[in-house]
């Protein structure tokens, strides 16, 4: 069972610096540890679509590189708030297998970093837009079983970073 823990949205829309916590404990161990049910209520302009919009992103940047033909990337301005020259960010806590999971991403009006980490395992991978205009590219050791892996996954990191999300490539290769 997959289940989101958290929701983390920094300059994302109308919502400065909010995080949506869906555990019971700080620190969950488990399937039993997140909430159940969870209710979204507030007054009209509060944020409620903005929160829902912000699981629409996720699901768009796993899902824009597929359809790619029909697409020309996220439109991460989209997302923004209005007037803001800091990066927006979104970060979601997911628990899979009985592990918490944390996706990050930063972005202005292209994407400028991701990372995926695994709880104490740590960072699986890092994908960032560098100041000299090259792409960082991280992977913990073990991510790949053969050397051509890694070789194609980073020549598809070139050719496609900013517009579509590492997470949306990875996704349409698995499916």
């Amino acid at each position: 069972m997959h289940m989101f823990t958290y929701i983390r949205l920094k300059n994302f829309k109308s919502l400065g610096d909010v995080t949506f916590d869906f555990r019971k404990k700080k620190e969950p161990a488990g399937f039993r540890d997140v909430k159940q049910f969870i209710a979204i209520y507030g007054e009209n302009g509060s944020g409620k679509s903005n929160f829902a919009e912000s699981i629409v992103l996720l699901i768009d940047s796993m899902n824009s590189f597929r359809e790619k033909c029909m697409s020309t990337g996220n439109s991460w301005e989209d997302y923004r708030t209005i007037d803001c020259n800091e990066t927006s960010e979104s970060e979601y806590g997911i628990l899979i297998r009985g592990k918490e999971f944390r996706y990050k991403m930063g972005f202005r009006d292209v994407l400028v970093y991701e990372e995926l980490s695994c709880g104490a395992d740590g960072m699986v991978f890092r994908v960032n837009s560098m100041a000299d205009g090259t792409i960082g590219k991280e992977f913990r050791e073990g991510v790949f079983s053969e050397e051509f892996e890694q070789f194609y996954v980073e020549s598809e990191i070139d050719s496609h970073w900013g517009r579509y999300s590492f997470l949306g490539k990875m996704a349409c290769c698995i499916a």
